[in-house]
């Protein structure tokens, strides 16, 4: 009985990391400290700020979505008041004109 010959050579093993050539990768991840993982890792959930970014040097800002989110509701709330006050605004002078056209000078000559 011969021997079956294989068709392919096996491939070269891979190396065991993929390393990027950016000069910056260091090899772990150098926000790890950040609450997110914290929170991850069994942390409080009470310091894991969702809706801020965290930023160099420890500054946080919010996220744009929370922003946008703000300035709809800011957005909506100005609107339901400009026609609150357009609506008043317009039975108000309803009832201007409708004083001017009861104190009309014709009737002074009735008294």
């Amino acid at each position: 009985m011969s021997k079956r010959l294989s068709y392919a050579r096996p491939p070269t093993p891979a190396p065991a990391t993929q390393m990027p050539s950016t000069p910056g990768f260091v090899g772990y991840n150098p926000y790890s400290h950040l609450a997110y993982n914290n929170y991850r890792l069994g942390g409080n959930p009470g310091t894991n700020p969702v809706n801020q970014i965290s930023l160099k040097y420890g500054l946080t800002c919010l996220s744009p979505f929370i922003v946008l989110l703000w300035l709809s509701a800011l957005l909506w709330i100005c609107s339901l008041v400009f026609i609150f006050l357009f609506i008043n605004m317009g039975v108000l002078v309803f009832q201007a004109i409708m004083l001017i056209i009861e104190m009309s000078p014709w009737q002074f000559f009735l008294w």
